[in-house]
């Protein structure tokens, strides 16, 4: 039998799920597979680009608490203004949250996980769920975190 975890989105459910996994791993159980969208996804690859261990789940949680809403989306007026007249793409820059992400997840590509990973995200065009599991990781998790322009070239939805 293979062991998922499936960790949801939400900004606060993200903080949360670090004391999740460490109690899972306290207990002795380790997933086959993660499966995550938005926050979760942030988790999952976090996870999946380590090893299963209480460590593993005590050092997100550092990362949780160190966070702050500058750190993920700084705000920005002007950026917002453009964004509301339609004349960006966005309302807030996902700039830090790519460097945050990037500096703490440790895979390059989805597939190459230790643990298997697969990532959730909505397409720019249909909003239908496009699942992501293979493929630049940091851009997997920026377009399950909302930015669909991330999703991998050929990927439609």
């Amino acid at each position: 039998m293979r062991m998922a975890f499936v960790l949801s989105g939400g900004a606060s459910l993200g903080a949360s799920q670090a004391g999740m996994l460490e109690a899972l791993y306290e207990q002795g159980i380790r997933p086959d597979l993660l499966v995550g969208t938005s926050a979760g996804a942030i988790n999952a690859a976090f996870v999946a680009s380590r090893r299963p261990t209480v460590r593993t789940a005590r050092t997100l949680q550092q990362i949780w608490r160190g966070l702050n809403r500058s750190h993920v989306f700084p705000a920005n007026p002007l950026t917002a203004g453009l964004g509301m007249l339609g004349l960006r793409e966005h309302t807030v820059s996902l700039g830090s949250l790519r460097r945050t992400v990037s500096r703490h997840v440790e895979i390059e590509r989805l597939e190459s996980a230790p643990i298997e990973l697969h990532l959730a995200a909505a397409g720019v065009l249909s909003g239908e769920e496009v699942l992501l599991s293979a493929g630049p990781a940091v851009d997997a998790i920026l377009a399950s975190a909302g930015d669909s322009r991330r999703l991998p070239r050929g990927v439609v939805g």
